[in-house]
């Protein structure tokens, strides 16, 4: 019999264990981070400074991203929910929580993750692919004119005088703020238009033209979710190349991973025996591809004019 309670006891420990680290597993994972960036996108931090947006970038709650003109910004909050913000748009992660709440019966406890996800958009527009949400979640975005709820769905809200909110999967309550018992519940492949000093229009069906298009930009909501890897080098050489009166030419070279060729710059940097930099010459790349991830190689040639010991490093700046 006691054999028996202490089996008991160890397995409700070892499920308790196994909770905890799965529910702290997923409150460090519930950081929002950018994954795609197209044209100008910035980050405000709290503040009314801005900076240059990043891949790799979290987004942490009261932050704002803006877009410039014919611009684009993808988020991903999890493995599965993600949002496209287009051009000429402004929005705030007004409320970003993870807890857990506590479910009881009379013979026994469940704890349940619950995240909660508010955006104030105060123009533009964001499109949202979201996986469905527990009974304790919610993730709703707030514009002028409009609140939009939901639970998990695939949806398109425009922020502007005019609010219009398109579903694509599920359903989203909408509703103006001056009006909240006036809800409107949307569904499938329907839209709204929500006016300033009015309740949201009824239902109608997208049209065939906008819904294509929506469709088609949900497809790659979730493609490319690899955050930008660090640049590496993979393989480095150098050779001699020619005995000249004015010295010896040697030939460098440099493998280069996760880089863009576009933007970056590589720099053979010469050292002497107390390691300081005698000279820095700008490496041509010689091996090249519109890949990120492709292997890029660099090249250059120095012709060492005096005697002495040296030592070379790559210099990379982006």
């Amino acid at each position: 019999m006691k054999k028996r309670n202490w089996v008991f006891v160890i397995i409700f420990i070892f499920n308790s264990v196994i909770f905890i680290f799965s529910a702290a597993a997923a409150e460090k994972n519930f950081k929002p981070i950018i994954i795609e960036i197209k044209g100008t996108v910035e980050v405000s931090m709290d503040t009314d400074k801005w900076q240059p947006a990043k891949n790799g970038m979290t987004i942490n709650q009261n932050n704002s991203i803006r877009t410039g003109e014919k611009s684009r910004v993808k988020i991903k909050f999890d493995e599965e929910s993600f949002s496209e913000i287009g051009e000429k748009a402004l929005m705030r992660l007004e409320t970003l929580e993870f807890k857990t709440v506590v479910k009881k019966t009379l013979f026994s406890s469940k704890e349940i993750p619950s995240k909660n996800i508010k955006i104030n958009m105060a123009g533009g527009s964001i499109l949202s692919k979201l996986k469905k949400l527990n009974t304790e979640s919610g993730f709703s975005i707030k514009t002028q004119t409009a609140v939009c709820g939901v639970r998990g769905t695939s949806f398109d809200v425009s922020s502007g005088d005019n609010s219009d909110i398109a579903v694509l999967e599920g359903e989203v309550e909408v509703a103006n703020p001056q009006f909240p018992d006036q809800i409107i519940r949307v569904k499938k492949n329907e839209q709204v238009n929500v006016k300033p000093n009015a309740v949201p229009s009824q239902p109608a069906a997208i049209p065939q033209e906008k819904l294509n298009k929506l469709i088609e930009s949900l497809k790659t909501i979730n493609k490319d979710i690899e955050t930008e890897e660090k640049t590496g080098i993979v393989n480095n050489s150098f050779s001699l190349l020619n005995e000249t009166p004015t010295g010896n030419e040697y030939e460098y070279s440099v493998d280069i991973k996760n880089i863009d060729s576009s933007k970056a710059k590589i720099y053979l940097v010469i050292l002497n025996e107390k390691n300081e930099e005698v000279n820095a010459i700008l490496m041509k790349c010689v091996q090249d591809s519109k890949n990120y991830k492709d292997i890029k190689k660099y090249s250059a040639k120095y012709i060492f004019s005096v005697e002495g010991k040296f030592s070379h490093k790559f210099r990379i700046k982006k």
